[in-house]
Parts: structure tokens; C-alpha cells; sequence
């Protein structure tokens, strides 16, 4: 009947989602997340990574992120050093908004990045705006 139908429909818009997005795909591969919930900003966070030869790729996933606003995500070292892995800019509807009326604002944003830390060298990812606000903090 018709749960097969759904189903099927189910997985054909999770295959066209993928291709929409490389950060969204290499997220949903890599087996090491974690994530927190910021109780003040209530701005959501999961870093999935992955080690590399040359450091840590990583993809962080956000959700209750509002805009307009520059943000930048920072891995803290263990010895407190201090490595911005990307940044990026949030547009006036945000990203992975609840409730929101419209897909684009639905939909968490997915952004890549890499560190030079190993990251059993990591001890936590912070995402801050560009005016030093701190909106989430991931324990590594």
C-alpha cells in the first residue's frame, strides 16, 4: 500500500538533498558528533569529525541560528591555543529556524572546515560572531 510509496518518496528527496550540498553529505557520513545547545543563545551546534593526515576535518551543523550576522567557528586546544576552522555569514532569516514559514530558513546550515589540531588535541569548538559574542560551545 501506501507506506511503501512514502517510503520511496522518503529517500528520492534525501538523495536530492545530498547533491545540493558536499558539507550536508560529508556530515551525515562521518561517525564521531558531538552536540550542545547553548541554554542563553539557544543556538544549536553538532560537529561531526574526522581525522586526517593533516589535522581534523570538520563539518559543523547549526540550528536556531538567527541572522544577519558573521560567524566564525574556533577549535580550543588543549594546550588553549586558539584555531579558526572557517566562517561564514548568516543571512537576514537564519538557519534552521523552528517554526519558520519558509524552507530556506528550515534547513540548518552545514559548513566545512579543517584544523591542524589532531583532535584528540582538541578540547572544545566554539562558535562565535565576528563581535566576539560566543553563541555555542561544543566539548570535543
Amino acid at each position: 500500500g501506501g507506506g511503501g510509496g512514502d517510503d520511496g518518496g522518503g529517500r528520492r528527496a534525501e538523495a536530492t538533498q545530498q547533491a545540493a550540498s558536499p558539507a550536508e553529505s560529508a556530515f551525515a557520513a562521518m561517525p564521531d558528533r558531538v552536540t550542545a545547545t547553548d541554554p542563553g543563545t539557544q543556538v544549536s551546534a553538532t560537529v561531526a569529525l574526522e581525522k586526517k593526515a593533516w589535522g581534523t576535518e570538520t563539518v559543523l551543523e547549526l540550528k536556531n541560528l538567527k541572522g544577519p550576522q558573521k560567524c566564525s567557528l574556533i577549535a580550543v586546544g588543549k594546550n588553549g591555543e586558539r584555531e579558526t576552522l572557517t566562517s561564514w555569514s548568516v543571512p537576514d532569516w537564519g538557519y534552521g529556524i523552528p517554526g519558520a514559514t519558509t524552507e530556506k530558513a528550515k534547513k540548518p546550515l552545514y559548513v566545512h572546515g579543517g584544523a591542524a589540531f589532531e583532535p584528540n588535541q582538541i578540547s572544545h569548538f566554539e562558535v562565535m560572531t565576528f563581535d566576539g559574542k560566543r553563541l555555542v560551545e561544543v566539548d570535543a
